[in-house]
């Protein structure tokens, strides 16, 4: 499948469950040869006239704000910060450290578009080999082919699709 060496491999993810296939592919593309897995999840930021009513923090945190009397807008560097820390714990235990073995892996948490902050890290990082999972589209197909279609074309790494194993069907039985 992978027959490269490569140095630098990203995976973004949006913590669904079919993204770990591609967690999978990035780890045996990096296993010994000292390559970087870095796991990137990007927080979409509000656009337009939703920027008064989302600033991708969830209801309980938005209605703790307004118990608290603070505005909306205020969104702190210190909440931002305190905000993308517990995204990227949230990362960590997507790839134990058993199942990383001896790979590095680093997670990073970003706001903004998401395919322009993939692209964005992958030439600020020199990510030479980009793992998308390639999975069909759904309710939120932002990280199925559609960010994978988009990424193919202009990526200056090397781009590689991972379909997730068909583990939810049933074993055929005689």
């Amino acid at each position: 499948m992978i027959d490269r060496v490569y140095s630098h491999i990203l995976v973004p993810t949006d913590f669904h469950p079919d993204r770990r296939a591609a967690y999978r592919v990035a780890l045996a593309a990096a296993s010994g040869t000292g390559a970087t897995v870095t796991l990137l999840h990007v927080a979409p930021m509000p656009t337009g006239e939703e920027e008064d009513e989302y600033l991708g923090l969830d209801a309980i945190r938005l209605m703790h704000r307004s118990a608290e009397g603070r505005s909306k807008l205020a969104e702190t560097a210190e909440s931002i910060t305190a905000a993308n820390a517990e995204l990227e714990n949230r990362l960590r235990a997507e790839v134990p450290s058993h199942q990383a073995g001896a790979v590095r892996v680093q997670c990073v948490a970003r706001r903004g578009e998401v395919a322009a902050e993939v692209r964005r890290f992958v030439r600020e990082a020199k990510v030479d080999l980009l793992v998308v999972t390639d999975s069909p589209p759904g309710l939120f197909p932002t990280f199925g082919r559609k960010l994978a279609d988009r990424l193919a074309h202009d990526m200056p790494a090397e781009v590689v699709r991972v379909t997730p194993a068909e583990a939810r069907r049933e074993p055929a039985t005689v």
